[in-house]
């Protein structure tokens, strides 16, 4: 269990602008999306059932100025995803937009890779996690730079990232950063040493790295709690919102209220965390939270650690693309609507993917649209 949860000093920094992030940090949600990346459901009898349905929607909702996506994976299955996409969506955007990278799969595309800003080349560095390499029946990446290279981005692939054991938590779907200058890392099933070893094989020249302490979580991703959703982009006067999960405000839709203490202590590690972020900003940008609710429960873990998840689909698990946010189909129409309110208010349209329970693989914890997607975002010099 961590105790300590600032791994690093927090240096006061001035960048606050949005237009880039800072040399060597990761692209924020925020960032315009030029590229989408899907996978098949590994473990599911229909593997491109999740993608087709995704695809589809955002195509629809995009039409012709819809980024690229990209399905990583098998040229038969990628046949059955177009055709999922072209009964909800027009065949000839599908056959524009959507195109087939033909490489091993990942069904967690967000843990395959993280995007850098190498701002002296003005370009991004690629870079995949030890355990999702080709040497580990990972994707091969080498032909993506050559790809992003027909809309005009210059990328390179980057040494591999160290996971340090951690297996669960040493990937890319626990790596966030803001646009105003701050990397975002859960603890999860890290040791210390481990921890602050990761960190440092991502961020070596980064100034700000918060470390949260997730290790109560089964998963233990950052994505699990937090998000940053809007940013005004203006370098004169720096405003960022995030959603972040709120077992208190999860609490008041639920009819069963047998987890009520234990989602109420739970509250107080996300007010901690709204703290942490604050203060890591050091005033240079003003911090808006956006509460969505959530439950969590406890859940089997083969640590023998007691670990919670997610009642339902998180929130904070989505894909932003543009002022579109994408979130896996929730049954329950009053979390719903209060989910489109809270976005709505903040000029971000709600677009649910209709996945049905038991599509996801068993053994998929708390891992939705944003887990099962990655993107290639740019930025403006």
């Amino acid at each position: 269990m961590f105790r300590v949860l600032f791994l690093f000093h927090i240096f006061f920094f001035n960048y606050v602008s949005a237009a880039c992030p800072p040399h060597l940090s990761a692209f924020s949600m925020i960032f315009p999306a030029k590229f989408i990346f899907l996978s098949e459901d590994l473990n599911s009898e229909e593997p491109q059932t999740i993608p087709g349905l995704i695809a589809a929607k955002i195509l629809n909702e995009f039409k012709n100025e819809s980024p690229k996506i990209l399905f990583l994976g098998s040229s038969k299955t990628f046949s059955l995803v177009k055709k999922i996409a072209s009964k909800s969506s027009q065949p000839s955007l599908v056959n524009a937009k959507l195109s087939l990278y033909e490489t091993n799969p990942a069904q967690f595309q967000q843990d395959v890779f993280e995007s850098f800003y190498d701002e002296p080349n003005k370009s991004i560095i690629i870079r995949q996690f030890q355990g999702y390499t080709p040497d580990n029946k990972g994707p091969d990446l080498k032909k993506l730079p050559s790809i992003l290279a027909t809309e005009n981005i210059k990328a390179k692939i980057g040494s591999t990232v160290n996971q340090y054991g951690a297996w669960l938590t040493g990937v890319g779907g626990n790596v966030e950063s803001t646009s105003f200058g701050l990397n975002l890392i859960g603890s999860g099933e890290f040791s210390q040493e481990n921890a602050s070893s990761f960190v440092l094989g991502l961020f070596p020249k980064a100034k700000d790295t918060i470390l949260f302490d997730t290790s109560w979580l089964a998963l233990g991703h950052i994505d699990e709690v937090l998000v940053e959703i809007k940013s005004n982009n203006d370098p004169n006067g720096c405003e960022s919102t995030f959603l972040i999960n709120s077992p208190k405000l999860g609490l008041s839709f639920e009819k069963n209220k047998e987890n009520s203490k234990e989602n109420l202590e739970l509250q107080k590690k996300f007010e901690y965390y709204k703290k942490q972020l604050v203060s890591a900003s050091k005033g240079s940008c003003k911090i808006k939270f956006i509460e969505v609710p959530m439950v969590y429960k406890k859940s089997p873990d083969s640590y023998k650690r007691t670990v919670y998840a997610t009642e339902y689909p998180s929130f904070t698990n989505g894909l932003l693309i543009k002022d579109r946010y994408f979130l896996v189909q929730e049954d329950n129409d009053k979390i719903k609507k209060s989910v489109e309110k809270s976005l709505k208010s903040i000029g971000i349209k709600t677009v649910w993917v209709p996945v049905k329970k038991g599509l996801y693989s068993k053994g998929i914890v708390d891992g939705y649209l944003h887990c099962l997607t990655n993107s290639i975002r740019v930025c403006e010099q």
